[in-house]
């Protein structure tokens, strides 16, 4: 004879913390993104060449990353 134990864990308590870890993610993950973009954006409208233009969004993109740590966490 078998017997079935369910375990249902309530994880509401912890609710409130894990949207706060999910919006901390979400903003440092787009912030630096849109501003890599723009700048992208804005080197190719000045006629950048492209390879210059990639090298300076991914130095924009890490920089604003290293900014958003800094002031969300």
């Amino acid at each position: 004879m078998k017997s079935e134990v369910s375990m249902n864990i309530d994880f509401s308590p912890l609710q409130g913390t894990m949207n706060h870890m999910a919006m901390q993610l979400a903003i440092i993950l787009v912030v630096p993104l849109v501003v890599g973009l723009i700048v992208k954006w804005l080197l190719l409208s000045f006629k950048i060449p492209f390879r210059i233009a990639n090298f300076g969004a991914v130095l924009a993109f890490l920089f604003a990353f290293y900014k958003t740590v800094l002031v969300v966490l």
